[in-house]
């Protein structure tokens, strides 16, 4: 009785194959290794059923796949570690700029001629997009409560996506309608928030409009210039008039939060704060009672005269001047 060379688990007996490894009683067996005795029956064959080298060599391989992952396991921790913990805190801890209120603009009696009313504008963070996300779709959903063309959405999504972290405007001056949709709709979506900010609205008339000027969303263009001076593509600023050449003055200063936004960007909770600094009100010789007094003259005049242009002199006399006029 042999095992046979091509199958381990026959073994040869009077010219023919026993599976298994079961044999019938043989009353000639010797004590050798592989065999077991029994009092009732014969010996049974427990030899083993895989070569040696083979157990060998599977131990040896997962020995090295052991060894290169506690390498690897090692490096991240201890060689990498505070750089990932970094990328870590960052992505967990973020800086968020607070826009400061813009200064106020009044008359020579201070009589307010401008103020700050609060607006809705939906934002998008780029980098904090998803991978896989539907953006067309949700560029639909956006188009149809907006009512913005989508092809218009998209461009400025191509135009600004390379800007990382900076928040980008994708529509403005929402109505509290449209924002309350949108706020509820991207508690879902990564990347889209919507923000409360405010803008100019101009309480005096066409009287002064010449003279106040107006304030815009920066362009990209002035962007490249003005970033290096803490402006974001958000940003409104002086586009003529006093609110232009008095723009560093008006503008103030941003303040900064440190906080915590969970996977989807979305804040939780404010861990610092820097307060924004208003910016400085602006007071005129302008007396505006008497411009828009001034401006109705003259208007009248040109409507008698059948004119189109007139142009108006004030000139303060002394007591003597009065008295031989």
């Amino acid at each position: 009785m042999r095992q046979s060379k091509n199958d381990p688990f026959a073994v040869k007996f009077s010219g023919g194959k026993i599976k298994d490894r079961i044999l019938d009683w043989h009353e000639r067996t010797s004590d050798r290794e592989g065999y077991l005795h029994t009092n009732d029956r014969g010996a049974f064959n427990f030899g083993p059923a895989i070569d040696g080298k083979k157990i060998q060599i599977a131990l040896l391989i997962m020995l090295f796949v052991f060894i290169v992952l506690g390498a690897r396991i090692f490096y991240l921790q201890f060689i990498q570690g505070d750089y990932y913990r970094y990328l870590a805190e960052g992505n967990r801890i973020r800086l968020v700029r607070v826009e400061p209120a813009r200064g106020i603009i009044y008359d020579t009696n201070g009589q307010q001629l401008v103020r700050n009313v609060p607006s809705f504008s939906l934002h998008m963070v780029p980098a904090d997009m998803e991978v896989g996300q539907d953006i067309d779709g949700i560029i639909a959903e956006i188009s149809s409560i907006t009512e913005i063309e989508e092809e218009k959405l998209l461009k400025i999504v191509d135009e600004f996506g390379e800007y990382s972290y900076l928040p980008i405007p994708l529509v403005e001056n929402l109505t509290n309608e449209q924002a309350i949709v949108l706020k509820i709709k991207s508690a879902d979506w990564t990347g889209f928030e919507v923000n409360e900010h405010s803008v100019r609205e101009y309480i005096a008339d066409l009287s002064a409009s010449h003279l106040l000027g107006y304030i815009g969303k920066i362009t990209a263009a002035e962007y490249e210039v003005l970033k290096e001076e803490d402006y974001q593509l958000v940003d409104s600023l002086g586009k003529g008039g006093l609110e232009r050449y008095y723009e560093t003055e008006l503008r103030g200063r941003a303040g900064i939060k440190n906080v915590e936004v969970d996977a989807l960007g979305k804040e939780l909770k404010i861990l610092a704060e820097e307060k924004a600094i208003v910016g400085n009100d602006l007071y005129l010789y302008l007396d505006h009672a008497l411009q828009t007094q001034v401006n109705k003259s003259i208007t009248d005049l040109l409507d008698r005269k059948k004119l189109t242009k007139a142009a108006a002199v004030f000139i303060k006399l002394s007591p003597l001047m009065s008295f031989f006029m």
